[in-house]
């Protein structure tokens, strides 16, 4: 963490020297006065995107809307931005919440204007213009849900009033931002404690595609806190808490090996509803997903198998992949003497099955012979 600091101050040292405000702004800032860890910096300046790129060549700008040049320094990439209006003030006052309002200079002297270093004290979520900041960008209405899950602040009353009365907003932003959002407030260690208050269960059932009733929300509560922030476990567990499956859930903005991971979670964690692991059904879902189902069985409050047990049944397969098996599709091709087609897959799952429940060891002489003698019967 001290490293990425000293490369943002030396890049905040080169805009001062260039004749540029420079500053430190946001999370990072905030972060730093709760002594919390950091995993990046962001800046702003009184340059602009022209002038930081003719500063610094091997830069450039990613974002035009609000006019961010992506700078290298060290080794460290920083985004910064020029100042939105004609000085620094003007633009930590469009912050959307006071607590993401501090700047800090080259040398960690901390600038609050907005009252932001009390808030933090107080652990309170405020913003300096709330109607103006949640309208603006709707997403910071549930981006005020994610803080409270991520530091166990409390909204401010005005502030609290507004959301309420504008969340059907939220109605307006992309998919992709509220699914980032609710990955982030899923994670938060007080995420549960989120779900006590009124206005944050309006904006939960106010999000297009995902809106929360109050008895989903009421199963959300109960279960314990993720492990670590697991995008296919957080949407598991959402796909579980509203009865969704493959066919029923709606399209939203999830890579595909996240979906195929939900569903093959769902699918072992119904067989797991009336039949304990076997060597085959534990095979077939793998050690991640059998462990992410034992999780949910545990939260739902359901007879469970505890993780060393697991982990000694795991370790008592004979194979764990099919990788390890003495034969493959070219060698079953060669000894065979047939043409490719889906004879190879059977093969190879019987193979499977058979080195699995140990009726036959996993060596190719062995294998083959059963499965020719399988083949012509």
């Amino acid at each position: 963490m001290q490293e990425l600091i000293s490369a943002g101050q030396k890049l905040l040292k080169q805009l001062n020297d260039y004749g540029y405000r420079a500053f430190f702004v946001g999370g990072a800032v905030r972060d730093f006065y709760l002594k919390r860890p950091i995993s990046d910096l962001d800046l702003v300046t009184s340059a602009t995107p022209k002038q930081m790129l003719e500063l610094f060549p091997a830069s450039f700008q990613m974002n035009n809307q609000h006019q961010t040049v992506l700078i290298k320094c060290d080794g460290y990439l920083f985004e910064v931005t020029s100042e939105r209006g004609n000085s620094l003030e003007e633009d930590l006052q469009k912050r959307d919440f006071t607590i993401n309002s501090l700047a800090m200079t080259e040398n960690q002297e901390i600038i609050d204007l907005f009252g932001a270093k009390s808030d933090l004290d107080k652990q309170v979520l405020r913003s300096i213009d709330p109607v103006e900041r949640m309208t603006e960008d709707p997403l910071r209405m549930l981006r005020a849900l994610r803080f409270q899950s991520e530091l166990g602040f409390k909204l401010e009353g005005e502030l609290a009033n507004v959301i309420s009365q504008h969340c059907e907003l939220l109605e307006q932003v992309a998919m992709e931002r509220i699914v980032k959002e609710i990955e982030k407030w899923f994670c938060g260690p007080y995420c549960q404690k989120t779900i006590e208050n009124k206005t944050n269960q309006k904006v939960l059932d106010a999000l297009p595609l995902l809106s929360f009733t109050k008895k989903e929300l009421s199963v959300l509560s109960t279960l314990n806190r993720l492990p670590n922030h697991d995008q296919s476990l957080i949407w598991t567990i959402i796909y579980y808490i509203k009865g969704w499956n493959q066919s029923t859930a709606p399209r939203l903005p999830l890579a595909k090996v996240v979906l195929k991971e939900i569903n093959k979670v769902l699918h072992f964690y119904a067989l797991r509803k009336d039949l304990d692991w076997g060597f085959e059904s534990l095979y077939d879902a793998g050690y991640t997903i059998a462990q992410k189902v034992e999780w949910l069985k545990e939260s739902l409050g359901e007879r469970f198998i505890a993780e060393q047990s697991l982990k000694t049944k795991w370790q008592q397969l004979t194979i764990q992949d099919r990788s390890e098996l003495a034969i493959d599709g070219k060698i079953l091709l060669k000894e065979f003497e047939q043409k490719p087609g889906v004879w190879i897959e059977e093969c190879l799952r019987k193979a499977e099955r058979l080195v699995l429940t140990q009726q036959i060891r996993n060596e190719k002489e062995a294998l083959i012979k059963e499965l020719k003698g399988s083949f012509n019967r």
